[in-house]
């Protein structure tokens, strides 16, 4: 190890100003590990795009000056001064206030480390007594070693000035480090790099610096700044020599320190000349006491300015790349935290940069991005530019998006609601606020008339912040409290939440999280102090020390740090009042928040808005604080139970046709046994469903739909291990069973825990899973008839079996009941925390309470029923409900319920499931030969039902129940009458023909039309009708009428198709043509209203409608409004 006084020269001579030894002399103080190599003057600068002559030399480098003392230059001069003690750091800026700072104990810019490092370079170290240095575990020789009195001695070599062309004039190496921003008018706006202060500090630099003095770019500068600079040189100073050199920063704000004491790489980009070698070499000298040279990349200076755009473009692409899956994710109810850690476990791809947030912010991602727009632009390439471009305008919509949401989930109002920001900086662990996405959030929501805005962070001055908001709405009417309007900083999490209607995770410290694996500091010890490896990176070489312990002793050493000046912000405000004698770091919290009390402290309706996705949902929920996106877990779970159901649909029809399950059950081949085993799950479905409403009212709709899948997944068992034909016959009934009692449950489930926004879109989520089933049960088939014997069918239910009992198995210990049900049986605790866990706001929740209490509308109708009312504080409950079948056919209800049944019923005499369950035996009809090829036919036909059901999930809250029903059964039944024509003239001949052709588009024309229409809005329809108190019983009921129709299809389809090739088209169309008409004229539009509203519309004598049909029908039957 080397001690502080090498044999070569003291301490004196190291550290004055005077000093002619090299860059990296031996026996440097910086010396760490063996770099002898490194370290002598001859050693050249080694990277992947040049190799310098051996004869090139690094100059000395007595002084470094660094224009700028800002995020970049401040912690850059001040790691070069720690590992460089012989070299004199200066950092210049015309901002005297900020130099004060930078001469003060409270530093402009938090950085972790940083302060320690500044103590050290600024104020130096004092003597040690002897034999007090702290010895190192790993070097036992390490006090002997260091028991010199002057061990720990250093004078202060980091100086701070205003003096700018002094000390550009007396350094060897200037570095410049200026903001350089986007461009926000004239030519280039948005896009072009502002090259203002840049430019006025390279004119100063090029008029005093002395001739020789290497010029380093270390802003991010667009591409050709060097040529720019050496254009204003042989302007200015004709007869001057300068070498100007790119050395580009890598620096994340938060582990600034960190990035500079441990780099991933340092680039150097210099002229190819032989002066411009020896300058990189100079340059890499400065870094090569710390940094490995083979880190140090040497390329041509135009490479070196453009590496640092796509590095930055990169990551601001990758991060955009993310936060759009995470609106798909959104929308479909898939985790973006599961698809991460998913996509990040390749190692093509990596886990960096792939956690989805509110977008990036920062000087730099969205100021290269555009400058690389610019520059692909300016050299033509305008669809380069075009992709680029795309990156900030996701990273805005990302933002955007966030915000719409909060303002959408509290009512689309803020008036007299406190919304509180928890974070403010772009990222943590810094008081970096530029281009934070907080500060477009703040003026958002401030256009929303707030009653407050409350910001907390643990690292950003709350003078700064309130300075930053001032100007960014100095257009407009004051924005801060103190000035009259709604924003407010604190000085703690807990004074900032108190009262607050809603929260906001701005900024990802971990002090905000609620995991277990959240590290955050022990009371005693200070928060966001340096990581151990930015402590040993401190401490090492200074004396010989290593570890962490070192740093304490050595901040026992300081030398005095110096007074703050009278107008530091962090002792005193503007205006004059102090705000406390302590550093900015003190009143950084010393443990994670207590959400527990927050959530006590905070107002209704309690909304948490997770823009950093560091927050565990279900913890939160616990505490009564709502958190939005969970209700598309509960129903997209729920919904995969349909998709067993259309599985079973999409493997019956093709495993009947298997040639091993024929030579197995031979009477298959027979049309009628062929129609008894494809229908025999029907009509036991058709009689459970009628149980299932009892089953869903005691037990709940969530155990009564988990208890139906696992009968579902016995029978598909049974169906599996069948040896002879009546077994397998048993096995289609106990699936028949479990299928009757989950279906109807599971949409009146879905009903209740869906908002009145978007219960369409929800409702209609099982069956986009139906034909997701089907999709998987014919391809299943498809891929399993190659198998030889048995298998080739019993595999398609074994798989089916597995999923279903697994699935319900999920179900029922993961998803909550549903909170309608939980509060009629007076469990209103439980309802609140089901109402939580989903994720739904007050005002839907209010909407419910009406709806309940109105179902027990007055004492009278509750005497009459002989039901028990017990009234609460806000809402009346039945204390003991009832099962009353008879309730589906009292005079306010019957209408519906008859209603439901005819719908129900109809759709399946439409002739879907005939479609669907004897698809390869249609095709076959229609000319397709080979079971092969009616099989892909059927495989194709269930995909694109699987295309057309998804835009009908998107828009079935747009469309309405009742146009698409008329107008879906209308074309539903031209399509039949199509093909039946066809057939009954003859036009359809074997395998050739144009009639064939037309035949097999119609079918697809018709699964389509379905899809679009009666698939989406019928049973949402049957549900929604029905009141709170037979909402179950009603939907059971018209399921089982569904059952029974399906029954018949199934039965009579082959039947009818082996008697007559037409005629089942002409009985399917004109069932169609039937329903449509009889929906023109009873049925009223159910789309945007809730379940009250509903109730409403059906208790008035005769609904309007604005269809064509009702027009046309009105004067005849004289209608009344």
């Amino acid at each position: 190890m080397s001690s502080l006084t090498s044999p070569e020269l003291d301490s004196e001579t190291i550290l004055s100003t005077e000093s002619t030894v090299p860059t990296t002399p031996e026996g440097s103080l910086n010396g760490g590990t063996d770099k002898s190599d490194a370290n002598s003057p001859g050693t050249k600068a080694t990277g992947d795009e040049s190799d310098l002559d051996s004869s090139i030399f690094a100059r000395p480098v007595r002084s470094i000056c660094c224009v700028g003392a800002g995020y970049v230059g401040g912690p850059t001069a001040a790691v070069l001064a720690l590992k460089n003690p012989h070299i004199r750091v200066t950092v210049v800026d015309k901002d005297e206030r900020r130099i004060r700072r930078w001469n003060s104990q409270h530093l402009p810019i938090y950085e972790p480390g940083l302060a320690e490092i500044v103590r050290i370079s600024r104020d130096g170290l004092s003597q040690a007594p002897e034999n007090t240095v702290p010895s190192s575990n790993n070097d036992p020789e390490h006090v002997n070693s260091q028991s010199s009195p002057a061990s720990t001695f250093r004078a202060p070599n980091l100086f701070f000035s205003a003096n700018v062309a002094e000390c550009i004039r007396e350094s060897d190496i200037v570095i410049i480090a200026v903001n350089t921003p986007t461009k926000m008018r004239g030519s280039g706006a948005g896009s072009a790099t502002d090259m203002t202060a840049f430019e006025a500090v390279a004119a100063d630099v090029v008029q005093h610096a002395r001739s020789g003095a290497i010029i380093v770019e270390k802003s991010t500068v667009p591409c050709r700044t060097a040529q720019m600079i050496q254009e204003m040189i042989g302007v200015r100073r004709r007869k001057a020599h300068f070498e100007i050199l790119s050395n580009p920063e890598f620096l994340a704000a938060g582990t600034a320190i960190q990035d500079l004491l441990h780099p991933d790489r340092v680039i150097i980009g210099s002229s190819t000349t032989k002066d411009g070698q020896v300058a990189a070499e100079t340059l890499a000298g400065v870094y090569a006491g710390f940094v490995d040279r083979s880190r140090i990349i040497t390329t041509n200076i135009w490479s070196s300015e453009l590496a640092k755009l796509v590095a930055n473009s990169m990551l601001a692409q990758r991060l955009s790349s993310i936060n759009s899956i995470s609106a798909i994710c959104e929308a479909t109810g898939a985790e973006i935290n599961e698809v991460s850690a998913s996509i990040g476990m390749d190692s093509r791809v990596g886990d960096k940069f792939l956690r989805a947030g509110i977008g990036f912010g920062g000087s730099c991602f969205k100021k290269d991005v555009l400058s690389l727009v610019y520059l692909a632009e300016s050299l033509g390439l305008k669809e380069v530019g075009a992709y680029w471009r795309q990156v900030v305008t996701m990273n805005e919509y990302q933002r955007d998006r966030f915000t719409s949401r909060v303002i959408k989930c509290l009512n689309n109002t803020l008036v007299g609601k406190k919304i509180t920001l928890l974070g403010y900086a772009f990222k943590k662990n810094t008081s970096d606020t530029r281009e934070a996405p907080a500060l477009e959030i703040i003026k958002t929501l401030l256009d929303e008339n707030p009653g407050e805005i409350a910001i907390f962070d643990p690292c950003c001055n709350p003078y700064v912040i309130e300075s930053e908001i001032r100007q960014l709405h100095g257009y407009g009417p004051p924005a801060l409290r103190d000035d009259g309007g709604a924003v407010k900083v604190y000085h703690n999490a807990y004074e900032a939440c108190e009262s607050s209607n809603a929260i906001l995770i701005v900024t990802e410290f971990d002090e905000f999280r609620n995991t277990d694996s959240a590290v955050v500091a022990p009371p005693q010890q200070q928060q966001n102090e340096p990581s151990k490896d930015v402590q040993e990176g401190i401490v090492s070489n200074i004396g010989g020390m290593k570890d962490s312990a070192s740093l304490v002793y050595l901040q026992e050493r300081l030398n005095d740090e110096p007074n703050c000046a009278a107008d530091c912000p962090d002792c005193q405000r503007e205006n004059g009042k102090e705000i406390a004698d302590r550093k900015l770091s003190d009143a950084l919290p010393k443990q994670q928040v207590n959400w527990e009390s927050i959530a006590e402290s905070m107002s209704t309706p309690k909304w948490l808005f997770d823009g950093r996705c560091i927050i565990d949902i279900k913890k939160m929920t616990k505490l009564g604080i709502r958190v939005e996106m969970d209700i598309f877990d509960s129903a997209g779970v729920f919904s995969l139970k349909d998709h067993f159901y259309r599985m079973d649909t999409g493997i019956i029809g093709p495993v009947t046709d298997m040639k091993d399950f024929v030579a197995q059950f031979g009477g298959s081949q027979s049309a009628t046994i062929h129609g008894l085993i494809v229908s025999s799950i029907l009509i036991p479905a058709a009689i459970s469903s009628f149980f299932a409403g009892f089953l869903a009212d005691k037990f709940g709709r969530s155990k009564g739909i988990s208890i139906g899948v696992f009968v579902f997944g016995v029978g598909a068992a049974i169906e599996a291990a069948a040896v002879h034909l009546a077994m397998f016959i048993v096995g289609r009934v106990v699936e028949g069973v479990g299928e009757g009692l989950f279906l109807g449950t599971l949409v009146v489930y879905i009903c209740e825990i869906s908002p009145t926004r978007v219960r369409g879109t929800f409702t209609t989520g099982p069956q986009l899973l139906i034909t997701l089933g089907l999709v998987t049960g014919f391809f299943t088939c498809y891929g399993t008839s190659g198998i030889q014997g048995s298998m080739s069918w019993r595999t398609p239910f074994i798989v089916l079996a597995s999923l279903s009992m697994t699935l319900s198995m999920v179900s029922l210990f993961f998803l909550p009941p549903s909170p309608r049900w939980l509060t009629i049986h007076g469990r209103e605790g439980e309802a609140t925390e089901a109402w939580n866990y989903l994720g739904v706001s007050q005002a839907e929740r209010e909407k419910v309470e009406i709806e309940l209490e109105s179902a027990v509308s007055s004492p009278e109708e509750v005497h009459e029923k002989g039901t028990n009312v017990t009234r609460m504080a806000e809402i009346q409950v039945q204390a003991k409900p009832r099962h009353a079948l008879l309730d589906l056919f009292s005079r306010d209800v019957r209408s519906r319920t008859g209603l439901a049944v005819f719908m129900m019923g109809m759709q399946q005499l439409s002739g879907i499931d005939g479609v669907l369950y004897y698809a390869p035996l249609l095709f076959q009809q229609a000319g397709l030969a080979s079971s092969e090829a009616s099989f892909l036919a059927s495989g194709v036909s269930a995909l694109v039902i699987f295309g057309v059901t998804i835009p009908a999930l998107i828009w079935a809250d747009q469309w309405g129940r009742r146009a698409s029903t008329i107008y879906g059964g209308v074309a539903l039944s031209i399509t039949m009458f199509l093909i039946g024509a066809l057939y009954a003239s003859g036009t359809v001949h074997g395998s050739v023909g144009a009639g064939r052709c037309v035949v097999i588009v119609t079918i697809y024309i018709f699964a389509v039309i379905y899809s679009l229409t009666w698939g989406v809005g019928i049973k949402i329809y049957a549900a929604e009708i029905q009141p709170q108190r037979t909402r179950a019983s009603a939907t059971s009921l018209a399921h089982g009428s569904n059952w029974a129709a399906n029954f018949l299809v199934a039965l009579t389809t082959p039947i009818l198709l082996s008697k007559s090739s037409y005629g089942a088209y002409f009985l399917f169309g004109g069932c169609s043509i039937l329903t449509a008409l009889v929906c023109a004229l009873f049925m009223p539009e159910t789309k945007g209203r809730s379940l009250n509203e509903i109730e409403d519309a059906f208790k008035r004598k005769s609904p309007r409608s604005s269809s064509v049909a009702s027009r046309m029908l009105r004067p005849v039957l004289k209608w009344k409004s």
